[in-house]
This record gives structure tokens, C-alpha cells and sequence, in this order.
């Protein structure tokens, strides 16, 4: 979670940095327009139950994560470069290019990375109350990484190229915790999308309501 989270902040501060004002108007135009389209494939892709789900979590994670890892190498060298060049980039200057497209696909990465912890959260969660608080906490979560990385990044030296370098750090660091989670979907465990696919509709587990039903003798 914190290497999706943290993702968000590197972009607020790599474009703003090494880009004129024009190409990041630019960017964050074809950046959402892309994002959009790349998250729906990823959408498409998990929702096709005719392949199953193991096969299906298990592409799109090592997709996920083998893109992440080249763009943040690229990403990384560029930052290194740019912190000694100290370039401003416009889209008519020589070389805008390589800054421009690894910033187009790092946002394609954040949308990726946040739509696939979603996925998790309805593959971990057996019931609709626990659907509400892994979701609470993934966005409690999201908003205590964004505070931090916030903080740092007001830092020059983090802004120019220790975001780029710590988000590099924490993408290598989740692949294994993120992978003991993973390969036990598509196991014999129903989950609650397991249960939306059967019936067509959301269950409601509502504890609250068993617990009144028992009291009352009601069937």
C-alpha cells in the first residue's frame, strides 16, 4: 500500500521540478487519458472468469510489478542526471521525450497499483463488513503515507531525487510480502466476490441483525 500511496507524491514533485508549465498541462491531460484507458484493460482482464482467478491475480501482479520496476529504474536514472543538469523541459526541448513518457507511465502505474490493492481487498475480504474495513484502512493508510511523503518531499534534496529513490526502495521491498498474499488466491477459501458471482448480488452479513434475529426467535 505505502508503495502506491508514495507514488502519488514522487509525480506531484517530479513534474513540477524538471518540466515548464506548459508540459506539465500537457501531461496531466495525457497522463489521465491514458490512466483511464490502462485501468479499464487491467479491470477487463480480472473480471474474465473464464480464466481463473490464480492465473488472472498472477498476471496482472507480475505485469504490475515488472513494469513498476522498469519505470522506476528509468525514472531513477533520469532524476540522477537531472539533479546534476538541473534541466527545465519544455515539449520543444531536445530530450523531453524520456522525462516526459516515464512520468505518463508512472501515472499509469499509480492508477494500476491502486485498482489492484482494490482487487485485493475483495479477494481478502469473506463478507461485506470486512469489505468496509479493509477499504477504510487502505484509504487510512493512503492518507497517513501522503502526509508523510509530503513532509519529506519539502525537502529539496527529496524533491529533486530521494522520492524517486524511496518509492525504488519500497516497490523492491513489497514484491514478497505482496506475493505470500497473492498465490493463495484461487484457492478453495470463498470469498466474498465468490459469493456475488454465485448469486448475482452483494450479500449482506449483517452482525447486528443475527444477533437481534437470535434474541428474538425469529427464523
Amino acid at each position: 500500500m505505502s508503495c502506491g500511496f508514495c507514488e502519488k507524491i514522487a509525480l506531484a514533485d517530479f513534474s513540477p521540478v524538471w518540466f515548464s508549465v506548459r508540459s506539465r498541462a500537457l501531461g496531466s491531460f495525457l497522463s489521465g487519458i491514458v490512466a483511464v484507458i490502462c485501468g479499464n484493460l487491467l479491470g477487463h482482464h480480472l473480471d474474465r472468469t473464464s480464466i481463473p482467478l490464480r492465473f488472472r491475480a498472477r498476471i496482472a501482479f507480475w505485469s504490475i510489478a515488472v513494469l513498476q520496476g522498469a519505470w522506476w529504474l528509468w525514472a531513477t536514472i533520469l532524476v540522477t542526471e537531472f539533479r546534476t543538469s538541473q534541466p527545465t523541459y519544455d515539449w520543444s526541448s531536445p530530450g523531453f521525450g524520456r522525462g516526459f513518457a516515464v512520468f505518463i507511465f508512472l501515472t499509469v502505474g499509480f492508477q494500476l497499483n491502486y485498482l489492484f490493492l482494490y482487487f485485493f481487498i475483495g479477494q481478502l475480504a469473506q463478507n461485506e463488513p470486512e469489505v468496509i474495513r479493509y477499504a477504510a484502512l487502505l484509504r487510512g493508510t493512503e492518507s497517513a503515507w501522503q502526509a508523510i511523503s509530503y513532509g519529506i518531499t519539502s525537502i529539496t534534496i527529496f524533491a529533486e531525487v530521494g522520492a524517486v529513490y524511496w518509492n525504488f526502495s519500497l516497490w523492491a521491498v513489497a514484491i514478497w510480502p505482496a506475493w505470500l498474499v497473492l498465490r493463495e488466491f484461487g484457492d478453495e477459501r470463498k470469498t466474498f466476490e465468490d459469493e456475488i458471482d454465485v448469486e448475482g448480488t452483494a450479500p449482506v452479513h449483517n452482525a447486528i441483525f443475527e444477533s437481534q434475529k437470535g434474541d428474538t426467535g425469529l427464523n
